[in-house]
């Protein structure tokens, strides 16, 4: 079973580092856009800070 999950996951990585190699090709000389905007960021350390404090 252990195998069964980890061929699925590897599969499945394998196709998101494949799309992400695609986008990183088509878009060179592009812009680069953040994936979150800044309020997500610092809600973000905020909580984390909040529970490893």
């Amino acid at each position: 079973m252990v195998r069964l999950y980890a061929s699925e996951a590897s599969r499945k990585l394998s196709v998101i580092f494949e799309e992400k190699a695609a986008r990183s090709e088509a878009g060179k000389g592009a812009e680069c856009v953040p994936v979150v905007d800044e309020t997500f960021d610092e809600a973000a350390r905020e909580r984390l800070d909040s529970l490893f404090s």
